[in-house]
């Protein structure tokens, strides 16, 4: 059984097939580039707090931020609205819940 934000994801990928195309060529062109764009955008929601360790991931702290499932044998598949943890929460608004695991 394929898990639902898994089929999101890979929806999404099939809805805009230039943008998947782009992006794979992008990683086949430049691979280090693209990675380190992955590491600062991890860095970001990590740091405005939206990226934490939580009953399903850990989240590292090196110098490399990883995410690894709790439970080796499952993989978790993240989804987000870009919109939501790539920007500093509003004061007074508590943080929770804008990156869920599936």
């Amino acid at each position: 059984m394929v898990a639902p934000a898994i089929l999101a994801v890979l929806d999404m990928m099939n809805s805009d097939m230039n943008w998947t195309t782009q992006l794979g060529n992008a990683f086949l062109a430049q691979p280090q580039d693209v990675m380190d764009t992955v590491e600062r955008q991890r860095g970001i929601a990590r740091r405005f707090g939206y990226l934490t360790s939580n009953g399903q991931i850990v989240v590292s702290g090196g110098p490399y931020i990883t995410i690894m499932p709790v439970n080796p044998g499952y993989i978790v598949v993240p989804y987000y609205d870009p919109a939501v943890v790539f920007f500093a929460p509003r004061p007074g608004f508590a943080i929770g819940g804008a990156i869920r695991f599936g």
